[in-house]
């Protein structure tokens, strides 16, 4: 195959499909970064349920302020709302 006829191949399936990649690919990159906030919900949840283990580098004793309902709520929200803005995220990419 010569190499001008695979430019000229590629600029086409480009001209053709590079909308839809695009539009595809700015739904898809807040989906993914979604998918990465799950972990540090999930140590936050640790250190919310045993406070001296999830602070690294600190003593229990320093450690062992109570922590309130607000903060357990707001990260059980912080969980509801990323799935669910992911959620819409993906289904967007599959509508493109």
């Amino acid at each position: 195959m010569q190499a001008g006829l695979e430019g000229a191949l590629l600029r086409s399936v480009i001209s053709v499909f590079g909308k839809e990649f695009l539009a595809g690919g700015a739904w898809k990159l807040p989906q993914d970064l979604l998918t990465f906030l799950s972990p540090f919900l999930v140590k936050a949840v640790y250190a919310y349920v045993d406070p001296s283990k999830g602070k690294a580098g600190q003593l229990a004793e320093e450690a062992t302020e109570l922590p309130t309902w607000k903060k357990g709520l707001m990260i059980c929200a912080a969980f509801f709302f990323s799935q669910i803005a992911s959620s819409v995220f993906l289904h967007q990419v599959r509508l493109v």
